[in-house]
């Protein structure tokens, strides 16, 4: 049943379709926000894919300092 959905016929009328209640001004507006709402779905799911680090603590932070004056003094 969804196979034949998005064939070029059917493509063709509901741009027609589009047309004729939006007209032509307001379509690249609308095509515009239809691609930027994906493109805001995509980094959604990327973001929800990905892991982000823990945040860093302010005694990480010290620690780190720390480490890093160890190593410079030693040198």
């Amino acid at each position: 049943m969804i196979e034949g959905l998005f064939a070029p016929m059917h493509l063709l009328v509901i741009g027609s379709i589009a047309l004729l209640v939006f007209g032509p001004s307001r379509l690249p507006e609308l095509g515009r926000g239809f691609g930027q709402a994906i493109r805001a779905f995509k980094a959604g799911l990327d973001e929800i894919q990905t892991p982000k680090p823990p945040p860093l603590l302010a005694t990480d932070v010290e620690t780190a300092r720390e480490q890093e004056s160890g190593a410079a003094k030693t040198d």
